[in-house]
């Protein structure tokens, strides 16, 4: 086994295609949902990819199994969306041996809508929330030790619709686990199919960031939506939604959190 591993969560794959339309070079466990239950292998010469099908449902559920099945000193994660730069085997481990004390890196992914690091910046508890996971990699032994996972609640497939990656930088930090983000680029986002969870800034957008905003802290959580409608100011220009009702929504997500309701059984009183 080589020092990085990608661990990929995808749905509904039959063979190892995967391989190379995101240009992997590495070892790589692809988490599969895709009704069955079953291992296959295959190797690739320098590098050995194995699919993990499964009969579960919910990103969360499917990244645990990757990181269950991990063994690497590194591992990348990542979604079937992504198609990897040449060389990324190297930029990452390169990332890591220049930084030495951090065990969570975050990357930047070409034509990513998401927030670009513009210089090397330790991620703390005021700019955690802004990265996606496919953007995220691991010193596998700190995540390993400490025992984090992904919350079975958040991202696609979930009661709630997203907010996974961000719950699992949250117990990284709250481990005690250093965090940095790098201006260097490892991948491109391909979009080459419609998102599984994000259905534009409807009403289930947004009660369920006030579910994620409790999630991440009970007593700040109302703290956490006003800060996110205020900044996001473009979330409710492109719905119309008015800023009392995207707040209820949302504050009807914390209560729902709370009980552990979804957006279906929401109450707005």
């Amino acid at each position: 086994m080589g020092r990085l591993q990608v661990l990929c969560a995808t749905v509904g794959q039959e063979d190892f295609s995967l391989v190379r339309a995101m240009n992997i070079r590495t070892d790589v466990i692809f988490a599969n949902q895709n009704g069955r239950n079953e291992t296959r292998e295959a190797d690739f010469g320098a590098f050995r990819a194995r699919i993990i099908s499964t009969d579960t449902r919910g990103v969360g559920i499917n990244r645990n199994l990757a990181l269950m099945h991990s063994g690497g000193e590194l591992c990348l994660l990542a979604d079937d969306d992504v198609r990897y730069v040449d060389g990324y085997e190297a930029i990452v481990t390169q990332a890591f041996d220049a930084n030495p004390q951090a065990d969570v890196l975050i990357f930047n992914l070409y034509d990513d809508s998401s927030w670009a690091i513009p210089r090397r910046t330790r991620v703390r508890w005021y700019n955690f929330m802004r990265f996606g996971a496919c953007r995220v990699a691991v010193r596998g032994a700190a995540v390993r030790r400490q025992g984090i996972f992904f919350n079975t609640c958040f991202g696609g497939g979930c009661l709630y619709q997203s907010g996974e990656d961000t719950l699992f930088l949250r117990d990284c930090l709250r481990s005690g686990l250093k965090i940095y983000g790098l201006p260097v680029y490892i991948a491109a986002m391909k979009y080459e199919r419609p998102s599984t969870w994000f259905r534009g800034y409807d009403e289930k957008f947004f009660y369920d960031k006030g579910a994620v905003c409790a999630a991440i802290s009970r007593p700040f959580a109302r703290l956490l939506c006003l800060r996110l409608l205020l900044v996001k100011k473009q979330m409710r220009r492109e719905t119309g939604l008015s800023f009392r009702t995207a707040w209820r929504l949302m504050l009807a997500g914390i209560r729902g959190y709370k009980d552990g309701q979804g957006f279906e059984n929401r109450s707005l009183v």
